[in-house]
């Protein structure tokens, strides 16, 4: 009898044990945001609905849709068509990595500190400023924009500023040998920023990342629901 005691005694403190594993481990995961909205779009191979919460390490995949993402503090992003993102909270901010597609950012002056990264490059709004920006990956090249506000954009040798109604270009350049047979070494790529700036040109081809993205009537109704509050809806 007493040996079932133990037994039992033994069950109920490795279950309480294992539960409060379980909310340890979900304190300690990092909130990044939440979702405003989204259209065709998944997290982790499911279906994003609106007020899901975003944790450090969450992989978005946009399809033919939308997705808008409160980060906190009133920052914003808007994610396109075709696109892939993962988000991290570090120290410092959160840090949204670009794996392909578009994204349009709002952050306002007091906003949390929020950033975009491809490659090496880090694009990040300007301290002291009310930014709205876009970043695009296209036809192998990044097209960073300023709408309002600066973007800075670097690699953590060389910085450029991209001011109000400005658009900068960064080039894909491969750096390594082509390795065409089965033995051969794989391209190597890195971003090369382009010289100068492309003043006037707001976003890729003159039309912003929120006007591509609205083509279709029912992400321009997911856009029109969140009006006003998200950056750039009609």
């Amino acid at each position: 009898m007493l040996s079932n005691r133990m037994i039992v005694r033994a069950s109920l403190i490795g279950a309480l044990a294992v539960g409060l594993g379980a909310l340890s481990l979900l304190a300690g995961s990092a909130v990044v945001g939440s979702v405003a909205g989204s259209l065709n779009a998944t997290m982790g191979g499911k279906a994003l609905e609106a007020n899901t919460t975003l944790f450090s390490g969450d992989r978005l995949e946009v399809k033919d849709g939308a997705a808008v993402v409160a980060l906190g503090a009133g920052s914003r992003m808007g994610f396109g068509g075709q696109t892939e993102a993962a988000f991290l909270r570090e120290a410092e901010a959160v840090t949204v990595t670009l794996k392909a597609g578009n994204v349009s950012l709002y952050h306002p002056t007091a906003g949390g500190a929020v950033r975009v990264k491809i490659g090496e490059w880090t694009i990040e709004p300007g301290k002291g400023y009310a930014t709205e920006g876009e970043v695009a990956m296209l036809d192998g090249a990044v097209m960073v924009t300023a709408k309002t506000g600066m973007l800075k954009v670097g690699d953590g040798k060389r910085a450029q500023d991209v001011k109000t109604g400005q658009t900068i270009k960064i080039a894909k350049a491969a750096n390594g040998p082509q390795g065409a047979g089965a033995g051969g070494a794989v391209a190597e790529h890195t971003w090369t920023l382009s010289n100068g700036l492309e003043v006037g040109g707001i976003g890729v081809g003159g039309v912003s990342t929120f006007e591509a993205i609205h083509a279709g009537n029912k992400v321009s109704d997911l856009c029109k629901s969140l009006s006003p509050t998200v950056p750039s809806c009609p």
